[in-house]
């Protein structure tokens, strides 16, 4: 493998940084760096409409390392994607600007439905007969994308991330919330057979579904191989409704819930249970991809553009 076929690919997210190296010379393409940071840079977005100042400090120092990393490995190309908190935050250009002068990094903010495309273009990457649903859960939004005979259909973006939801505090209004988006979602997307969810948040989910069951030895089912693992949807739902109701610590230590992602869990069962009640689907497939995957596919397929635009300087 030589360094052209090395491609290293940044995701700034609404509540996590991950940096992968994918090795391009094999198919599908293999994962030789995988790290990631929680700092939560869209944690006060919903009542500030700012990224979180501590995380931003946090999120610059990530990227210089992530950087430091990749000189090193002397990568073919390093692409960097910024989502839902940088489409939104007021600051979000200050923060891309900051980002560039100290690492020389340049950010390409995509939208919702770049964002879901690239989220299903992952599962077909993966598996090119992939047909139904692919849902990705991030931190600030939670992308729908409709797969099938190797193409990507529909596809919708929804404001309805784990910490959006979360900061959301009476319950009945985060119900409705959800309900008001999911209800009104075309057929393509509410009727299918196999439904492919990714999100750090709902991993766990499915970890700690499958650890429940008995399916793994290891608390935080990390000895679990999630590929081809299938969940039937009304016992997902029982479970999840469980889920709900547990501490943190209770998820932290019966579960090997990363302490960080803790706070999310139950938020995020709610946001599946609730879309799960407007849908009619066979299984789940718990999707150990990420968008990123969807990006090096483009970019593959010279279907990535660099960011267009210059940082402006002030």
């Amino acid at each position: 493998m030589n360094n052209d076929q090395k491609i290293g690919i940044l995701d700034i997210g609404s509540n996590s940084i991950r940096f992968i190296v994918f090795d391009v010379s094999v198919m599908p393409p293999s994962k030789i760096y995988n790290e990631k940071t929680i700092c939560g840079l869209g944690a006060d977005l919903s009542t500030t409409g700012l990224l979180h100042p501590p995380a931003v400090e946090e999120a610059m120092e990530a990227l210089h390392t992530y950087k430091n990393e990749a000189d090193k490995m002397g990568l073919g190309a390093l692409l960097c994607i910024g989502t839902a908190a940088l489409r939104e935050a007021e600051d979000a250009q200050k923060f891309c600007r900051q980002v560039y002068d100290k690492t020389g990094i340049q950010i390409k903010i995509i939208s919702g439905e770049e964002e879901a495309h690239y989220a299903a273009r992952s599962v077909l990457l993966s598996n090119p007969i992939a047909n139904g649903v692919v849902a990705d859960l991030g931190g600030g939004s939670l992308e729908l994308a409709e797969i099938g005979d190797g193409q990507v259909g529909e596809t919708v973006s929804f404001p309805l991330g784990a910490l959006r939801m979360k900061a959301i505090e009476d319950d009945a209004e985060r119900a409705q919330t959800l309900s008001g988006y999911f209800s009104n979602l075309s057929r393509p997307l509410t009727h299918f057979e196999n439904f492919y969810m990714m999100g750090g948040s709902w991993r766990a989910l499915a970890r700690a579904y499958a650890t429940a069951i008995g399916h793994g030895s290891k608390i935080d089912g990390s000895d679990i191989d999630l590929t081809d693992y299938t969940i039937d949807p009304a016992e997902f739902t029982l479970f999840l409704e469980s889920i709900r109701q547990r501490s943190e610590q209770n998820l932290i230590i019966g579960f090997g819930v990363e302490p960080r992602r803790a706070s999310l869990i139950p938020v995020a069962a709610e946001i599946m249970i609730s879309y799960l009640r407007h849908v009619d689907c066979e299984r789940i497939y718990p999707s150990t991809c990420s968008l990123l995957e969807g990006v090096l596919d483009a970019h593959m397929h010279s279907d990535f553009a660099q960011p267009e635009f210059e940082i402006e300087h002030s």
